[in-house]
């Protein structure tokens, strides 16, 4: 938990007094705690207790999913597809419910090295998904009718977002190294929505891979316009530095200005990864970024702030030529931002 006297930090409310929570949300949240912990003997016990005698298949499945999760962190891939495998059974009529016990399969199956089980899995997964959207849209067709004939209807629940979803799938083959699999994932996102920023991202990554920089470079541009500077962008800057590394061309100046319409959050958090990699490639530009936002909103989040100051001053300290006043006025700044410590200063002015 963050100190209470941080402005960006917050306070953790308990489970009780949450408005979602119930027995079974908080049981559900105590046992993926304890996978996550590695705590996978406890959390099994307790999936077995909340398991018998209940009926609620819904409940089941999310029980069941947490202890295929313990096999997969066991690294017992084949018997975790095995497990998400029949998870998916159980829930295989409730479309919302079926899709991540399915894609975390597809997981499993590339983890095991069972590729081609892994790909056909993957397309029907798609294929069902945008089965699903048909069906719904269809749904809807039928409701309008039956409002206007008869006043009421039941709105069917809204179904995944294929874009997403082979998107996610591209992500998938992509973290194990197929790549052409992955393109083809992204490329059919792209066919179903030519919008869809975060695709383009994926794309931009495999050309980068491929020492395509001149596609990747357009692409992961592309990707942070359409996307309109959103929080879902903010990896597309990685791949702009990487580009601008290996080309030499520095990042376009506009596209970084179209940084001020974007949400302060993303604006701090895209200012420190651009400050960051900039300078890594020893390009002075840096500085000014940084500093600007330091000087114009460094207030409004002080991790961010902190983490600038850290550079400022390392810079200011490795550079033999700057007045050494100028070297303790930054040790200054750096000592009095929020949020860090003496031994955190201390470290940082020893680098």
């Amino acid at each position: 938990m963050k100190r209470k006297n941080n402005p960006n930090g917050f306070r953790k409310r308990r489970d009780g007094n949450r408005p979602d929570y119930n027995a079974q949300s908080g049981a559900l949240r105590e046992i993926r705690a304890q996978v996550q912990s590695g705590n996978f003997a406890r959390a099994l016990a307790r999936v077995d207790g909340e398991v018998s005698g209940n009926n609620d298949s819904i409940y089941q499945s999310k029980l069941l999913t947490l202890a295929a999760d313990c096999l997969f962190k066991q690294g017992k891939f084949a018997e975790a597809a095995d497990a998400y495998g029949k998870i998916c059974g159980i829930v295989q009529n409730s479309p919302v419910d079926w899709l991540s016990p399915a894609l975390a399969q597809v997981r499993s199956l590339l983890k095991a090295v069972q590729i081609t089980d892994a790909l056909g899995l993957a397309n029907t997964v798609l294929q069902t998904v945008i089965a699903n959207q048909q069906q719904c849209e269809n749904q809807l067709t039928q409701l309008a009718a039956n409002v206007n004939s008869n006043g009421q209807a039941t709105i069917p629940a809204k179904p995944s977002n294929p874009v997403g979803v082979a998107s996610r799938l591209g992500k998938l083959f992509l973290a194990e190294g197929e790549v052409d699999t992955a393109k083809l994932f992204f490329q059919q996102a792209l066919q179903i929505n030519p919008n869809a920023c975060q695709t383009r991202i994926g794309l931009a990554e495999i050309a980068l891979r491929e020492g395509n920089v001149a596609d990747a470079t357009t692409l992961a541009a592309d990707a942070i316009k359409l996307g309109h500077y959103q929080a879902k962008t903010l990896p597309a800057w990685q791949i702009l530095l990487a580009t601008s590394h290996k080309s030499g061309a520095p990042i376009d100046a506009k596209l970084i200005g179209g940084l001020a319409a974007a949400l302060p959050s993303v604006r701090a958090r895209a200012t420190l990864e651009l400050a960051r990699g900039l300078r890594r490639q020893s390009s002075s530009s840096w500085k000014t970024l940084a500093t600007n936002w330091l000087q114009n909103e460094g207030l409004s989040n002080s991790t961010i702030a902190a983490e600038l100051k850290k550079l400022v001053f390392a810079d200011t300290h490795k550079s033999p030529g700057d007045a050494l006043s100028d070297q303790l006025q930054a040790a200054q700044n750096l000592l009095n931002a929020p949020g860090i410590s003496p031994m955190e200063w201390l470290a940082t002015t020893k680098q």
